[in-house]
């Protein structure tokens, strides 16, 4: 009945400092509910799933007032450390710099990245999704705009000429942002997410190039990566658990036939890890019911029966232990963070 839950090249987590930073941008404006929301959801010190990194960024937007809150974030100070900038910014050319994006980008995000020559004299760099961000991708759209043209800027010490940023979303009211932001051109209503530089701008030296340094900072990139594709076996299990969409989760005892061992061994593995079965669950399930929430109009005997459960009153029991609320609460409050209709 259920598929193997195998080791995948795909990362579909969060780096955590994207999270800090929101906390820490948004101030004092965070409200008591919504520290205990976040707080439910994360823990600081891990990877955040993107399930749960699109709520967060919902509640930001919500709180912030800020609509272009996603380019905040990815020009933000802390968005650009770690192995994988310093990697970046101590390549030799542009060229490497980006190559370091589409290697080893996943570190820091669940897009992939793609880099080619055209022939009108102008190379692409396409960012792609691999996940539905839903009412979120505004957000991660912007995100992945503000790190990319700062990491630009940075590298390479100007703003190159030229540059055109593709962007797959309508174009909204506070699009100035934009502008002020970078002077390169946005066209709005894109099919990809892309960043057009002329060819000869990735011959340009980066300004911080140092061979020593990249070589290092690559070799801790791959270790980086070679852990995170590994996956650890709770992130295994968890990742099974949120692609699951027809409501027939599996048992504990399925689980353990799934990846090969028993469900003592799973117990006591999961333990190791800081975790367990019925967290996992748990989470995915919570999830799903956030989803729901946001981006449907489904009863809750509908949403009950998409999650497993047999019954709504069931259903409404878990949803009172797991928020502490009752179900049409939880969609009232999800309505107030992120409306059905997409953010402008």
């Amino acid at each position: 009945m259920f598929a193997s839950p195998v080791n995948s090249n795909h990362i579909f987590s969060i780096h955590p400092v994207y999270v800090r930073q929101i906390k820490l941008m948004l101030g004092k404006a965070i409200s008591e509910d919504t520290e205990r929301t976040w707080e439910r959801y994360i823990r600081i010190d891990r990877r955040v799933s993107w399930q749960v990194f699109a709520q967060i960024s919902c509640i930001a937007v919500k709180t912030s007032n800020k609509s272009w809150l996603g380019l905040e974030l990815g020009a933000a100070p802390s968005a650009v450390h770690g192995s994988l900038v310093v990697a970046a910014l101590s390549a030799a050319t542009y060229r490497d710099s980006l190559q370091v994006g589409v290697d080893y980008g996943r570190l820091r995000s669940i897009f992939t990245c793609e880099l080619s020559d055209t022939a009108d004299g102008y190379s692409v760099l396409r960012a792609v999704n691999d996940v539905d961000w839903g009412n979120a991708m505004r957000f991660a759209v912007d995100a992945v705009i503000g790190v990319t043209l700062k990491t630009c800027f940075t590298a390479l010490g100007l703003w190159p000429e030229g540059v055109r940023v593709y962007i797959p979303l309508s174009k909204p009211e506070w699009a100035q942002k934009y502008s002020d932001f970078a002077p390169v051109e946005f066209i709005f209503s894109a099919k990809h997410l892309e960043f057009h530089f002329k060819t000869e701008t990735l011959a340009l030296p980066c300004i911080y190039a140092d061979e020593k340094l990249h070589a290092s900072a690559i070799k801790m990139c791959k270790s980086e990566i070679a852990e995170l594709t590994q996956n650890s076996l709770s992130e295994r299990v968890a990742n099974y658990l949120f692609q699951i969409d027809t409501g027939i989760y599996p048992s504990l005892t399925d689980m353990a036939d799934l990846i090969a061992m028993s469900p003592r061994t799973l117990i006591r593995k999961l333990k190791l890890e800081g975790t367990s079965y019925q967290f996992l669950l748990d989470a995915a399930r919570q999830s799903q019911t956030l989803w729901f929430m946001q981006h449907t109009e489904m009863s809750f005997e509908e949403i009950a029966a998409n999650l497993g459960y047999l019954d709504a009153t069931n259903f409404s029991r878990t949803v009172k232990r797991w928020f502490n609320i009752t179900p049409s609460q939880l969609r009232d409050q999800c309505r107030v963070i992120s409306p059905i209709n997409q953010i402008a």
